[in-house]
């Protein structure tokens, strides 16, 4: 099982807590420290057996700290995007690194190429 670790993306800090479920699932909780609602908001994502592009020891997949720092990335572009969460539901919220422009169109492209198996938002 992955330790909880932080990190940063675009400024935007997080902290990563893995679980294991007895359906060969696991999920990653995400606390985005530093985000609305006073560091309470986050999201979740989840891997499944029948992954098989998935790391792991055959019982559990697993991500690996890159892609858990990419499904970050791609949830903080997606947030701050034109017509985003953060937008609409959280507009007195201030990105950590306001000069980062280009998030609706990498978003975009991103949410394209995405292969996640499954990712949703959580308030946690």
């Amino acid at each position: 099982m992955l330790d909880d670790f932080e990190f940063s993306v675009f400024g935007e800090q997080f902290r990563v807590r893995e679980e294991s479920h007895p359906d060969r699932a696991s999920s990653y909780n995400f606390a985005w420290l530093n985000g609305p609602a006073e560091g309470t908001y986050g999201f979740s994502v989840g891997v499944f057996a029948a992954d098989a592009a998935s790391p792991g020891n055959g019982l559990h997949p697993r991500m690996t700290r890159d892609q858990l720092m990419a499904e970050a990335r791609n949830f903080i572009e997606g947030f701050y995007a034109p017509g985003g969460i953060g937008e609409e539901d959280f507009p007195e919220h201030v990105a950590a690194q306001p000069e980062k422009t280009h998030f609706a169109s990498v978003a975009s492209q991103r949410l394209a190429d995405s292969t996640t198996p499954f990712s949703g938002l959580v308030a946690q």
